[in-house]
């Protein structure tokens, strides 16, 4: 039930509720601890999290569904959670084990996904006929549940000259999201218009899709939303706003770890005149996938033994591995994780996923163990950011922004702060890390007021959720 539950909120557009139904279905399913529950809920919740833009947590997602099923064997569902992260990370097919099965060899919700992750792969890299192929699926998709896959098809028709197509996936679109109601709804409704529109309205829908989609969970569409309409602006000679949204476009795809659509928006900055700034690489902490799930789970305050059984392992593993991590860390006790984490010079990495870390505050001015303090960010006014050994009150360790693949997020405000609203940071928090950019302080403010709904038992996403 719980996993029809989930599908029901994806149908009604309902992204508040879905991340509310997926994280009480993977509860359940440690509480219980039924295997074939938890195998079902881990690959929903990880899908949900990939499109909230939480890819560490994902991955974290991927590997328990792993070991989930190196215990009761595969079962429904296959890969799907792994093809769906690694396409939004843009990993190219052979990076990916198996590849993407095809819909024929596979059946339901994995050929599904499979089609969905090869058209957001392909639209990433701009292999559009490949992205309209595997896209065209969703138009007879009777129940809805794959509308949001949609915009992929609508994006990659006007790109391959189909214009028709596009709007016939636009017109079908909007049999779902119009008795929705849904800011998830109206958002990406609002971008396929403004794809298809070639009058003085693409402007308009453009900017209203952003200031829904800035009210929903759904990160990875208000990034993709603002490459697109960035996209536009240039193309219409205007390369100063252009430049605006390509940059918070890369910014909020570099913070997630979504390399293919970051290098698209690196490309189009790069074709306004803009010289790229180069960031600043620091050493880096591997840590295994398994690594990471014990981290956030000792962090929460759980026992060994606790872990041990969520994990199928045993207390005396989690031991161990804890001690690999203090070693990696520099630490000697869990206690000294969190001051370990919010050093920007230590930067953890998934092993073979080097784009999903763990979340570290990266705007500290404490002085690194090696060298001297860290230089302020690019905008920053003297005396901002955590400062040296300053605890944040609106972030703990593991609510901080992202730092992707060893880089600190210096002059990331944006995707920055829109990880600490969706982690449940506070907006004193968030203004600190904006650095006085009153445009998007004031729209994250405004997302903020309503945010009652962005917490577990909250409303339907018609309110106003965090992102």
């Amino acid at each position: 039930m719980s996993w029809l539950a989930c599908c029901v909120a994806i149908i009604v557009w309902d992204d508040n509720t879905w991340n509310v139904l997926s994280a009480k279905f993977v509860d359940e399913g440690h509480r219980t601890g039924a295997l074939v529950h938890l195998l079902a809920a881990v690959q929903m919740r990880a899908i949900e999290r990939v499109l909230a833009g939480d890819f560490a947590e994902a991955a974290a997602l991927v590997e328990e569904k792993n070991l989930l099923t190196t215990v009761i064997g595969p079962t429904h569902g296959g890969e799907s959670a792994a093809i769906f992260l690694a396409a939004w990370q843009g990993h190219e097919l052979k990076n990916v084990a198996d590849a993407f099965p095809s819909p024929s060899k596979t059946w339901g919700f994995e050929a599904d996904v499979s089609c969905y992750a090869t058209a957001v792969l392909c639209n990433a890299l701009g292999q559009y006929k490949p992205a309209l192929e595997a896209a065209r699926t969703f138009l007879e998709d009777a129940n809805g549940r794959w509308a949001p896959a949609l915009p992929e098809l609508v994006e990659a028709a006007m790109r391959c000259g189909q214009p028709e197509l596009a709007r016939l996936a636009v017109d079908r679109l909007a049999t779902t999201t119009a008795a929705s109601g849904t800011h998830w709804a109206a958002g990406l409704e609002a971008l396929c218009r403004a794809l298809t529109t070639d009058d003085d309205d693409t402007e308009r829908l453009f900017l209203e899709s952003i200031d829904h989609l800035k009210q929903t969970r759904v990160v990875t569409s208000l990034a993709r939303v603002k490459l697109l309409y960035g996209e536009w602006l240039r193309r219409q000679g205007r390369r100063l706003d252009a430049r605006r949204q390509l940059r918070a476009a890369s910014d909020m795809f570099v913070s997630m770890g979504a390399e293919a659509f970051a290098a698209r928006a690196g490309r189009e900055l790069s074709a306004t005149g803009e010289r790229l700034p180069k960031r600043s690489v620091s050493p880096a902490v591997r840590l295994t996938s398994q690594e990471t799930q014990i981290v956030r789970l000792a962090m929460d305050g759980q026992a060994n033994a606790e872990i041990a059984a969520q994990m199928f392992i045993s207390p005396r593993t989690v031991e161990y591995h804890l001690h690999k991590i203090f070693t990696k860390l520099g630490i000697t006790s869990r206690n000294q994780l969190g001051r370990a984490l919010r050093q920007p010079p230590v930067t953890p990495l998934l092993v073979g996923n080097p784009a999903a870390t763990l979340p570290v505050t990266g705007r500290s001015k404490a002085p690194t163990p090696s060298g001297p303090p860290a230089a302020e960010p690019p905008g920053a006014e003297p005396g901002q950011g955590d400062g040296e050994g300053q605890e944040d009150p609106g972030l703990d360790p593991l609510q901080g922004p992202v730092a992707v693949g060893g880089l600190v997020g210096d002059g990331l405000p944006e995707a920055m702060a829109f990880h600490a609203l969706r982690r449940g940071g506070g907006l004193e928090a968030v203004d600190r890390r904006l650095a006085g950019d009153g445009e998007i302080a004031d729209g994250l403010a405004r997302r903020v007021d309503g945010s009652a709904g962005d917490k577990p038992g909250a409303g339907p996403a018609g309110d106003d959720g965090g992102g």
